[in-house]
């Protein structure tokens, strides 16, 4: 039982990003360099403006990989039979928790505790 149905082009989508992580990586760290150059020439502070922004080059390009991972790995799981069925039980029992009769109220502390 499939509760959300997947549509094509979204499987395309996911495909041409994982597809583009090696694009995005390179640009990444070029870019990085050339702000970093930038800094270094505009506020004279050679060398460190290139190797901070470098850096910073280097982890948007770990970040973009760690991305495409996650969504790699989502495409290619499938799931099981049993996340079906434990699926079918959740709504299950969303449903007759939201068709059952309503609970009694709580006795009042004095109630509770006269004896």
């Amino acid at each position: 039982m499939r509760i959300v149905p997947k549509l094509p082009h979204r499987k395309v989508r996911d495909g041409l990003d994982v597809a583009s992580v090696g694009i995005e990586m390179a640009l990444s760290v070029i870019v990085g360099y050339f702000v970093g150059r930038w800094f270094d020439q505009t506020f004279d502070m050679a060398p460190w403006g290139s190797v901070i922004w470098l850096f910073g080059g280097f982890g948007a390009a770990v970040k973009a990989l760690l991305r495409a991972t996650r969504t790699a790995r989502r495409i290619t799981t499938k799931p099981s039979a049993a996340s079906e069925d434990v699926q079918a039980a959740l709504v299950a029992s969303s449903w007759a928790a939201s068709h059952r009769e309503p609970r009694r109220p709580r006795p009042q502390v004095e109630e509770r505790y006269a004896r």
